[in-house]
């Protein structure tokens, strides 16, 4: 599949005053007055900006990507329509992005990213080649200069590990390993690239300690992680494996192999009597205070790293079973059960890697905002950024990827009640004049970056009353024939910390089937 290339466009100062108001009239509904950062000079009673940026790379995982111009300004709030005191930054000129490729200019993402221990970069799609892109060179600036150690994906718990493992320089054939994730949207080209680069990155890297190491932090699926607590007990000895089997045989019953969790199967455990699954909430429960109070008597040849990953997987099973337990009209409620196993994932990934650790987590942007920031009632349940940000505090960055027009893949529903095709492209309609979007489209470069973020002590979305815009979430289906539902209502500014846009985009390079 060609990736389309996209030249390096900055505004120049030379260029006409005229193009530039009309860039700044559009952003007057996007930006409002905050301290400035970087060099401005006044014209006409306003700031303008003194220089404009460059570029810094892009995202794609081919030679000849898109250049990233970067903008950064504090400010109180985007949303009202009045003109504002703002800054671009000019950062330099730009290197073709690709794996491996050089990273000196991510630093782009220092200011917004700080100190923070954990930077959530989300994803306006699932199937966007150039947010791997992006990501990815973001993640090598992160752990070569900033120190962090652990990425975290919104994948399968277990057989994450096993990529892990393979990152560190174990055995496996990373084809396989990846297919294992059973999630369409890792099973891409891109990501075969991000491993096989994790792996070479390891093994350059003397330190173990700053090695990356790679998480999973879904519970969609929860039979691995049940597979590790039994093998776990196995180890450890015939009684607890007895204990243990005993207190899954019945959520088993209904979530283990053969049952397809993505399909059929999904709500067969909702549709258990109440009682049954009070009582497969009650044993597994059972289960991991067990497994936690072994920590009191560790036995010889049951190191504590075993164990901590046994309690691990254990929660999970019950985390699966909470998300599992509502049927098909309590989606908020299932997706709510969800957003909170990722986060306590995330947070215990966080933990494992000590008190100098720091994660990267990748994740949809409707997990890593901080949705809980709205009006009462504006959003339905909070998400993984919310609960990072009420444990972490500043410590937590939401960084938004958006597109402006191109490609990208999603599976579309098909005839008939409950059906959906295989994933394939799907070509982005153009954003409503309304929206974010439609606002982020008229940027002067080909990928920019703004840093949403009030000036130090004010909140963000500031004292003055502003209505919301729509802005584009994609999940992992998607209607062509009904593009207006592929958008959520929001303050941009109260959910996520800034926003990365990418003016074009091409679908991700899907993998065979095996």
């Amino acid at each position: 599949m060609g990736i389309q290339r996209g030249s390096r466009q900055a505004v120049k100062r030379s260029e006409p005053r005229q193009r530039r108001r009309a860039f700044l009239a559009g952003l007057g509904g996007l930006l409002a007055c905050g301290a400035l950062v970087g060099v401005t000079r006044r014209v006409s009673g306003g700031r303008v900006p003194a220089s404009i940026v460059t570029a810094v790379p892009g995202g794609t995982m081919a030679p000849g990507s898109p250049t990233v111009a970067v903008a950064s300004a504090n400010r109180d709030d985007i949303d009202t329509a009045t003109p504002s005191d703002w800054a671009w930054r000019d950062l330099g000129a730009a290197a073709p992005a690709r794996v491996g490729a050089d990273t000196a200019d991510m630093a782009a993402f220092t200011p917004l990213i700080g100190m923070a221990r954990v930077v959530g970069v989300g994803e306006a799609t699932h199937g966007t080649s150039e947010f791997f892109g992006l990501r990815q060179r973001l993640l090598a600036y992160l752990g070569r200069e900033r120190g962090f150690t652990d990425l975290a994906i919104e994948a399968d718990w277990s057989a994450t590990a096993a990529l892990d493992a393979w990152v560190q320089g174990g055995s496996g054939e990373p084809r396989a390993l990846l297919a294992a994730l059973d999630a369409w949207f890792y099973d891409t080209g891109e990501m075969l690239d991000i491993l096989v680069w994790l792996r070479a990155y390891n093994a350059a890297t003397p330190d173990p300690a700053a090695r990356l190491r790679l998480h999973g932090l879904d519970v969609q699926r929860p039979d691995g992680a049940i597979s590790a607590v039994l093998d776990y007990g196995t180890v450890v000895g015939p009684p607890l494996a007895a204990r243990l089997a005993m207190l899954y045989a019945s959520f088993c019953s209904y979530v283990a192999p053969p049952a397809n969790l993505a399909g059929p199967d999904r709500y067969r455990y909702a549709g258990a009597t109440a009682a049954t699954r009070a009582q497969c909430r009650a044993d597994l429960r059972a289960a991991v205070a067990e497994l936690e109070a072994r920590r009191e008597h560790v036995a010889p040849g049951d190191p504590a790293l075993a164990l901590e990953r046994a309690i691990r997987a254990a929660r999970i099973v019950a985390q699966a079973e909470e998300y599992l337990s509502f049927g098909a009209g309590f989606f908020d409620e299932s997706n709510a059960a969800r957003d909170r196993a990722l986060a306590e994932n995330a947070l215990w990934a966080l933990d494992q890697a000590g008190p100098r650790g720091r994660l990267v987590v990748w994740a949809h942007n409707a997990h890593v905002g901080t949705f809980g920031r709205e009006p009462a009632g504006a959003q339905a349940f909070l998400r993984l950024g919310d609960h990072l940000r009420a444990t972490l505090g500043a410590q937590y960055v939401a960084l938004a990827l958006s597109a402006g027009a191109g490609g990208f893949n999603a599976i579309a529903p098909t005839a008939g009640a409950g059906g959906f095709a295989a994933p394939t492209a799907h070509t982005l309609s153009p954003p409503p004049p309304d929206s974010y979007d439609a606002l982020l489209a008229g940027g002067p470069s080909p990928t920019f970056l703004l840093d949403l973020r009030p000036p130090a002590g004010e909140l963000a979305g500031g004292s003055r009353p502003v209505a919301p815009r729509r802005f584009r979430e994609i999940g992992t289906i998607y209607n062509p024939s009904l593009p207006e539902l592929a958008y959520v209502t929001i303050h941009l500014a109260r959910v996520f910390d800034g926003v990365c846009q990418i003016q074009h985009t091409t679908p991700s390079v899907l993998l065979p089937a095996r």
